[in-house]
């Protein structure tokens, strides 16, 4: 049927092979006459798959224009490298980076990151919405994993551990007094009441052993501590803070004080002992 459509009056027998080759060039010519006629769908109305391919194989070739046209502009000895490219379609921002990806920077910059946000405090909620704005700073749950992972390595390394000051015999401090107490106590749930009193005295604690070998690098590598002078000098302190109805959080902190300028840095004052006390309120 299909030589006699190729040629009506001619009476020669075609191989079932050539006729099947021929059938294939003719689909593959027929495709590639529907393809030059072809429009592109408007971006709003591609999938996000087809978005990305475009995107990169856009990407690639303005690479490559680039690079090809940067010879008119800078001497041959200068080593250029197009290292990511912005570009936006109608409401669609693009980021594309080349390159392999420098693992050594791209976790310090995890890292001072996660330092960022714990000294700024910034929630998990306002991170991302930060991070929907800027698209080329790392995502949230980039960020959670890297604070999970360093959380695993000081836990490691710097243990914390439960102590139970019960067992201990503590001076009662009497200098605590409030003024609102029957309102306060008016306020308290009895269970809530029951819930502090079980855990009073119940807190946790680091060695300040594992503390020192932790910071030990620091202080070598500021030139704080040195072999002439291999003698840390520590300063032991402590305050409470009232958080709540009868209870207050006592804290014990150690201070370097071979660090002549951060004394009066809060994060310099290293935790050792963390634990909540009963209140005592004076009718």
């Amino acid at each position: 049927m299909w030589e006699k459509a190729i040629n009506p009056n001619s009476k020669t027998k075609w191989s079932g092979i050539l006729i099947f080759g021929l059938q294939l060039e003719s689909v593959k010519k027929a495709r590639k006459a529907k393809n030059k006629n072809r429009e592109l769908k408007s971006i709003e109305n591609c999938c996000d798959s087809t978005i990305i391919k475009r995107a990169k194989k856009f990407g690639s070739q303005a690479r490559e224009l680039l690079e090809s046209t940067s010879q008119n502009h800078y001497s041959k000895d200068d080593d250029i490298s197009i290292k990511a490219i912005d570009y936006s379609i109608n409401n669609y921002d693009f980021h594309i980076d080349f390159g392999k990806e420098d693992l050594i920077k791209t976790k310090q910059h995890q890292l001072a990151n996660v330092q960022a946000l714990d000294k700024a405090k910034v929630s998990q909620d306002s991170y991302q919405q930060i991070a929907a704005v800027n698209p080329t700073i790392p995502c949230e749950g980039t960020i959670s994993s890297e604070r999970i992972l360093l959380n695993k390595q000081m836990e490691a390394n710097v243990k914390i551990m439960q102590v139970n000051l019960n067992c201990l015999e503590v001076e009662e401090d009497s200098a605590d007094t409030d003024t609102d107490s029957e309102i306060e106590e008016e306020m308290i749930d009895v269970n809530d009441i029951d819930n502090i009193v079980e855990i009073a005295g119940i807190g946790a604690q680091r060695s300040i052993k594992d503390l020192l070998n932790y910071i030990i690098l620091y202080l070598e590598q500021s030139n704080i501590l040195k072999c002439d002078d291999p003698v840390v000098y520590l300063q032991i302190s402590g305050d409470s803070r009232n958080v709540g109805c009868k209870i207050k959080h006592v804290i014990v902190t150690i201070m370097i004080l071979n660090d002549i300028e951060h004394h009066h840095e809060s994060d310099f004052h290293y935790t050792t002992v963390l634990y909540p006390e009963l209140k005592n309120i004076k009718h």
